[in-house]
C-alpha cells in the first residue's frame, strides 16, 4: 500500500471481532433458554457507524491519489481516522451494554434480585455497573 493508507491495526480488528462474536454467543445463549435478547439501539448505532467507516475508508484509499494531488490527503486522513476511533468507541460501549444487559438477564433468569437493578449509565458510571461493596 502506499504511504499513510494502512492505519486500522490488527488490535482494532480484533475488537471489533471480539464484540461480534461475544454478542453473538450471548444473544444464541438468551435465546436458547427461551429469553427474549432483542437488539438495542446503540446496537444500531454500532452497525451505522462501522458502515459509514467502512465507505470513509474505501473511498480514502480509492481516491488517494487525487486527494493527494489537491492537498486534502491530510484533512481526508483526519477523518477517517476519526470515523475508525468513533467506531470502536461505539463498538466497546455497545458490547458492554450487551454484556451489562445479559448479566441482567441471567439474574431475572436464576430469580434472583438484580443488584444493578435501577443503575442507568451515566457520565461517572458510562455503563451502569454497579460498583463493588
Amino acid at each position: 500500500p502506499e504511504a499513510g493508507v494502512v492505519y486500522t491495526k490488527p488490535w482494532m480488528v480484533a475488537l471489533i471481532l471480539a464484540r461480534e462474536l461475544l454478542v453473538t454467543s450471548l444473544r444464541g445463549v438468551a435465546e436458547a433458554a427461551g429469553i427474549k435478547f432483542g437488539a438495542a439501539f446503540i446496537g444500531k448505532a454500532k452497525m451505522v457507524t462501522q458502515s459509514v467507516t467502512i465507505l470513509v475508508i474505501l473511498m480514502y484509499v480509492n481516491y488517494l491519489p487525487w486527494l493527494s494531488r489537491h492537498g486534502y490527503d491530510g484533512e481526508a486522513r483526519g477523518f477517517r481516522n476519526v470515523c475508525i476511533w468513533v467506531t470502536l468507541v461505539v463498538t466497546v460501549w455497545s458490547g458492554l451494554t450487551y454484556v451489562t444487559k445479559s448479566i441482567s438477564l441471567a439474574w431475572k433468569a436464576n430469580g434472583e434480585p438484580d443488584p444493578s437493578a435501577g443503575l442507568k449509565p451515566s457520565p461517572s458510571n458510562p455503563v451502569g455497573i454497579a460498583p463493588r461493596p
